[in-house]
């Protein structure tokens, strides 16, 4: 199985969307797309997929991801 992640953070939609769409079509079994911004908006792009895991996540900052 092969899995890829991306990590966004109040990154534009229609950046994003081109990506995934090249990335679906590719020989991935699933995406990871790890949302660190304030809010959920790019829950949406994960209905282009079923390959598409959408995960919100608090971005708590470099010292949680640390310890």
């Amino acid at each position: 199985m092969i899995t890829a992640s991306i990590v966004a953070y109040h990154t534009p939609i229609n950046e994003l969307s081109h990506l995934l769409e090249c990335i679906v079509h590719s020989n991935i079994d699933v995406l990871y797309l790890v949302d660190n911004s304030s809010n959920d908006s790019l829950r949406e792009l994960s209905s282009m997929s079923r390959k598409i895991v959408y995960i919100y996540s608090d971005n708590l900052g470099l010292d949680m991801g640390i310890t």
